[in-house]
């Protein structure tokens, strides 16, 4: 459940699923974060919570560059993965660290955000792939 509310948090902005998460989260652990050690579904959902690698992808769902962006996200070996696709007139939740982010030179474009903090604008399927992996530390 915490894995879900984290998800909902990250694509909607709205905090309170946030809170839920965190609240399931306090409710089995308290201040020890010990137990997780014994629930690994609660500890993906809290690393979910706090670590999540953003990753938008801004471009027109049926052009061919995007559909290759959004294919390499999805291949990713990125666990804490939370992918988007938005068309280039379309906005984020305002949370959202890649808000205002848009498409470069008309190309499909990939940002991945770790954080309050985004990549540099990516267009490249190969360099996308690099900077997933890289974010998952």
């Amino acid at each position: 459940m915490v894995e879900v509310l984290a998800r909902l948090y990250y694509l909607t902005g709205e905090e309170a699923y946030r809170e839920r998460a965190a609240k399931i989260v306090y409710i089995f652990c308290g201040e020890d974060t010990q137990p997780m050690l014994a629930m690994p579904s609660l500890l993906r959902g809290y690393e979910l919570l706090e670590k999540a690698v953003q990753t938008v992808i801004v471009g027109e769902r049926n052009d061919n560059a995007t559909q290759i962006l959004l294919q390499t996200a999805l291949h990713a070996p990125a666990p804490n993965r939370v992918l988007m696709q938005m068309e280039p007139d379309s906005t984020l939740p305002s949370h959202h660290p890649a808000l205002g982010k848009q498409q470069i030179e008309k190309k499909a474009t990939a940002y991945v955000c770790i954080g309050p903090t985004c990549s540099l604008p990516i267009t490249d399927a190969d360099h996308l792939l690099k900077t997933m992996i890289a974010a998952q530390g």
